[in-house]
């Protein structure tokens, strides 16, 4: 067995907080680099049609994901808005054409203070976001006015926001996977709540919860299925929560679906849950993280056996049953590199059957 290249171990370039942009024939994320000398990071987005890179923000520099967590930016629903949180200049508003970034303007944020996780409210009116993991602020975005939603003197993280707006909050000396709650609910005792998520319209809600005593995706009651429906798993379907973004399940854009990961004994994979049927899809191995899925484009941030990330995309194809997509570990044409980050194509040669369980 040959060895492996030390440039794939050791690589100069990391992509984090993968989304996919409303219309799905783009994919974004920041892409960030590194050496002796410095450090540097970009919002990008990449098509799913010609491979092309196209730059958003370089400066201000944007706030990179940790790993395959993200919380760095959100698309407005018409994919022609998208907000970034950066490093020293608070949140952004990026015009975006079909040639790139038109123009970039500054909200109310105070410059000095750390932000994570911006959302928006199902009008679109309103931008949420987490101040230093204690508070949740929400910015008007006509007006640029900004008003204090929640506060805490324990920590916040997490903002999600659709028909109302939530954060997950724990107090001392708990930690967020011992006793935490989402923000307005009361805390249960001894158990651990996380992600909150509202689908893309606002009307579909659900997060993660050990209630049943392992940490599994937990759907709310709502118009298209009138029970709150937890999928019940022997396996974890998050990790514990160390910092802010991370998105291990998300619905699909009309909320019929739920994509989730699996923690199976260490070894990770990706799954789909029919929110109707209540049928389970294994999709594929490997640990993914920054799920995110609009109309038929399926995204995540994958690593495997190689140390480095890459994204992957998966297409639904419109036979039932049946994903299609590429693997960086599945050789091709199409596949393509930027410099040691994979940026995979979207194409119809390559099949992943469903395995119903």
């Amino acid at each position: 067995m040959s060895a492996i290249p030390i440039e794939l171990c050791l690589s100069s370039a990391e992509i984090t907080d993968i989304r996919v942009r409303p219309g799905g024939t783009w994919v974004s994320g920041v892409l960030s680099r590194s050496n002796e000398a410095h450090s540097s990071s970009v919002l990008a987005m990449w098509s799913l049609v010609g491979g092309e890179m196209t730059e958003l923000l370089r400066d201000p520099v944007p706030t990179a994901g940790r790993g395959v967590s993200g919380g760095a930016h959100i698309w407005n629903r018409q994919g022609d808005v998208v907000y970034v949180v950066t490093r020293l200049s608070g949140i952004v508003k990026i015009s975006v054409g079909d040639n790139g970034a038109i123009d970039v303007l500054s909200l109310g944020c105070d410059p000095s203070r750390t932000w994570s996780t911006p959302a928006l409210d199902n009008t679109e009116k309103y931008l949420f976001a987490i101040a230093d993991g204690s508070e949740m602020w929400r910015f008007e975005i006509a007006s640029n006015e900004a008003c204090l939603d929640f506060h805490t003197e324990g920590f916040a993280f997490d903002s999600a926001a659709g028909s109302h707006s939530v954060c997950v909050t724990w107090d001392r000396p708990e930690m967020p996977w011992t006793q935490s709650r989402i923000y307005p609910e009361e805390t249960t005792p001894h158990v651990s709540v996380g992600q909150p998520r509202f689908s893309r319209s606002g009307t579909n809600f659900g997060y993660v919860s050990d209630a049943c005593g392992v940490a599994n995706v937990a759907v709310v009651a709502d118009d298209i299925v009138h029970k709150t429906v937890y999928i019940t798993d022997e396996f974890e379907h998050a990790g514990p929560t160390w910092g802010p973004g991370q998105r291990s399940w998300c619905f699909n854009s009309d909320g019929t679906h739920v994509a989730y990961t699996r923690n199976e004994n260490g070894f990770g994979s990706l799954w789909v849950f029919d929110r109707i049927s209540e049928n389970r899809f294994h999709i594929g191995n490997g640990v993914h993280g920054c799920l995110s899925w609009e109309n038929n484009v399926l995204a995540a941030v994958r690593t495997g056996a190689r140390t480095y990330s890459f994204f992957t995309i998966l297409f639904q194809n419109n036979k039932p049953g049946f994903l299609f997509g590429h693997d960086a570990t599945r050789r091709t044409r199409r596949s393509f590199k930027v410099e040691n980050v994979f940026v995979i194509g979207c194409f119809q040669d390559s099949f992943w059957d469903f395995n119903f369980i």
